[in-house]
């Protein structure tokens, strides 16, 4: 992105935080979440900024560990701070905001992020709130503010003007992905990253390639958000580049990385052809997959798929909207495994037609299929999901409620009783001899025999069966 005033900005100090998800902020009592790479949003959001001449820090709160001192010295310094919003952070941020006011009342602070894009709200005292995608934006919208501008052309904007809160219709929207500067990692690069389980990987780059969902899964916040893909040559140029930073993993964290077969086998036979020696990992939908990709993904050297799968009855995946059988996940499970890849699931537990039996399919589907890993969630009622505005209109939750986990009001179950049944499920994965020999096996071949003693250790000290939530919540 070019730059007509480096000389105007030059100086001009810009702090991005992303929020904390527990309680404490700073201090003693700090809880750190695992993270096994920096946000992509914040680095996208960070990347231009540097370009254009400004000072950028960024505070990830999920693992900088902050005395008192640090964290309200951080804001002393600063002309905007910046604050990714999170709906389950939102408590946090709102502190964070009144202690920047209190520490330095010139700082421009400006909200954006999913909890902004869902909600099309107004941040609470926040001078901004930017909705959509501000990548290609922000340079121009602090330029704007630090030569005393109008901001009236810049759609997706709220904020305050001569006392009353005015909203700019429309959002910002990024059509072309390709014009999007690829994000540098340079500010986070120190930060401890890297955590998987509690065990560190290093030389984890992330890499997303898509932007958007075109399918409608009722439990998702993201209704409305347009797919779009960069291209291949686009998406090429930045594996280069992770490349020669000394990438050993690369994770595309696109939700259908799989979604165009085309498309994702070119990619895949860049790294056959390049022989790179890289480790890739894939998140993507079940009814994606043949064979045929498979081996593809193999040759590619795919290490590991994430599914979203949500549940193995076919009565919830309907009730989902998945638009998936129980019949072509186990298909896909077995081939994946086949040909030598780890793959992890994701289920969700807490629908409201879900009964005991269906808990125990779950339990009967993993004992027969060949699954490495699983997370196991309880059902969260998200604004503006299509179940959250349901539920909203049968009078189940609040206007004001965001963010409910099922409970007997939502469900068949108390959030207690759905915890209890959330670590049956792990438990009963993971007591599977079979497994543990399988997942031995494959992490050694991945991996190498020194993760075997790491992956054994988690075993015995009984870290795999932690829940979701014990990680962040």
């Amino acid at each position: 992105m070019t730059n007509d005033n480096s000389s105007f900005k030059a100086g001009k100090r810009v702090l991005i935080l992303f929020p904390p998800f527990h309680d404490n902020l700073y201090g003693e009592k700090w809880k750190k979440s695992e993270s096994p790479f920096a946000p992509l949003g914040i680095n996208y959001l960070a990347t231009p900024l540097v370009k254009a001449g400004y000072q950028v820090n960024i505070i990830d709160f999920q693992v900088d560990h902050l005395s008192k001192v640090q964290y309200f010295n951080s804001f002393k310094n600063t002309d905007f701070v910046l604050i990714s919003c999170f709906t389950f952070a939102y408590d946090n941020i709102q502190k964070i905001i009144s202690d920047i006011k209190a520490t330095n009342d010139k700082a421009v602070i400006i909200c954006g992020g999913p909890f902004c894009n869902e909600t099309q709200n107004h941040i609470d005292n926040a001078d901004i709130t930017v909705f959509g995608e501000a990548d290609l934006m922000i340079v121009k919208i602090l330029g704007l503010i630090e030569e005393g501008k109008t901001l009236t052309n810049i759609p997706g904007l709220c904020y305050k003007h001569d006392g009353v809160i005015k909203r700019n219709p429309g959002i910002l929207n990024v059509e072309n992905l390709d014009c999007v500067d690829v994000p540098l990692f340079n500010l986070t690069a120190n930060k401890d990253y890297g955590y998987v389980y509690g065990i560190k990987i290093r030389d984890f780059f992330p890499i997303i390639t898509t932007r958007g969902c075109p399918f409608k899964c009722t439990f998702c916040t993201f209704q409305s958000v347009k797919y779009r893909e960069r291209s291949v040559e686009n998406v090429i140029q930045e594996i280069n580049i992770r490349v020669d930073e000394g990438a050993k993993y690369i994770v595309f964290c696109d939700d259908n990385f799989l979604l165009h077969t085309k498309r994702a086998n070119a990619i895949f036979d860049y790294f056959i052809k390049r022989e790179l020696n890289i480790k890739i990992i894939i998140q993507g939908r079940v009814d994606m997959i043949d064979y045929n990709l498979a081996l593809k993904m193999k040759q590619a050297n795919v290490i590991m798929l994430i599914f979203g799968i949500e549940s193995v009855n076919q009565d919830v995946l309907d009730f989902y909207n998945k638009k998936t059988t129980i019949e072509k996940i186990k298909q896909v499970i077995e081939i994946v495994n086949n040909v030598g890849i780890i793959t992890i699931s994701g289920l969700i537990i807490g629908a409201p037609i879900e009964e005991m039996k269906h808990f125990e399919n779950i339990i009967e589907f993993f004992n027969k299929t060949p699954q490495d890993f699983i997370n196991v969630n309880i059902l969260r009622y998200q604004y503006p999901s299509p179940l959250w505005v349901q539920a909203n209109m049968n009078g189940f939750i609040k206007d004001n409620e965001m963010l409910v986990y099922a409970d007997e009001k939502l469900s068949n179950f108390s959030y207690e009783a759905l915890s209890g049944i959330q670590k049956k499920i792990i438990r009963s994965f993971y007591n599977n001899p079979k497994r543990i020999i399988r997942i031995v096996y494959k992490v050694s071949k991945h991996f190498g025999i020194f993760m075997v003693f790491k992956i054994l250790f988690i075993y015995m000290s009984k870290t795999i069966y932690r829940t979701p939530q014990e990680f962040h919540r």
